[in-house]
């Protein structure tokens, strides 16, 4: 229930607008605070999150701004900033799909050039020549 609407419902009592059948004065005043409290605890919330968002975003804009090179920019339109984000993503998933193939291959050839390393060991230890 939004705060407006216990806002309502509190003016609505105390003008009298509005009855209720089988709610004494106490019990209404109590139901009232009570819903009041809800309402400002779920506004609490919202704007933790509220703040939570806005930091998120300001950090995103701000990566935008460099990257983009528009320092005079406040804030990005955020369809823009959220397409850019993608690239972001996109492109770095890439580039890091690609950096891991290199560093499997040279894995691979560090692995075979070990083997052969040894295998040359060995023939040189049987022909009785130290390495």
């Amino acid at each position: 229930m939004s705060e407006m609407y216990c806002m309502e419902e509190i003016k609505d009592w105390f003008c009298g607008t509005e009855t209720r059948v089988g709610f004494d004065d106490i019990t209404r005043i109590k139901w009232l605070i009570s819903e009041l409290e809800k309402c400002r605890a779920e506004n609490a919330e919202y704007n933790a999150l509220f703040i939570l968002q806005r930091t998120r975003l300001d950090k995103a804009a701000k990566m935008w701004r460099q990257a983009t090179n528009n320092p005079d920019t406040v804030f990005p339109d955020l369809g823009v900033l959220l397409e850019w984000l993608m690239w972001e993503l996109e492109t770095n998933k890439a580039l890091l799909d690609r950096y891991q193939k290199v560093e499997k291959g040279w894995r691979d050839e560090t692995e075979g050039i070990e083997t052969e390393i040894k295998r040359l060991k060995a023939i040189l230890a049987n022909a009785g020549i130290a390495s």
